[in-house]
């Protein structure tokens, strides 16, 4: 691979160089085998508290995008049902959408995630190893 030069006795080691290469052009590349340990990172800092604001501006791209997300998926299920004529109703998935967003904007109780959650999970069963044939000793 022309990309990649060897290294003379002469090079400055104390450097790593690494060219990027598309995926396609490289072939099986061998790395030689070395006893070195390699050391231990250093544990991360705690990370800064934001302002509001500041959660504000780094959340919104894509709190937007996922609103257009939902908003596109929505006007799909509207044309779908459209199609489907008015004796079937609204989808579904549709309504299941519909009271979704609704737990979202009811209260501001600093739980909307967990009610969410909630609303798409089943409720627990404590036979659930034999719904699903599952053995106590897997």
């Amino acid at each position: 691979m022309e990309e990649l030069a060897e290294l003379s006795d002469d090079a400055d080691t104390s450097t790593l160089v690494v060219p990027i290469v598309p995926l396609s052009r490289l072939s099986a590349v061998t790395l030689p085998a070395t006893n070195t340990a390699v050391p231990e990172a250093p544990a991360p800092a705690a990370p800064a508290t934001l302002s509001a604001s500041e959660l504000a501006a780094r959340e919104w791209p894509a709190l937007r995008a996922s609103i257009l997300d939902i908003a596109a998926t929505l006007d799909r299920l509207d044309r779908l049902d459209a199609a489907a004529g008015p004796t079937e109703g609204p989808s579904e998935a549709r309504t299941q959408a519909e009271t979704l967003l609704r737990l979202l904007l009811e209260n501001n109780d600093g739980n909307r995630a967990r009610r969410v959650l909630e609303r798409l999970s089943r409720p627990y069963d404590p036979n659930w190893r034999d719904a699903f044939a599952i053995s106590a000793d897997s």
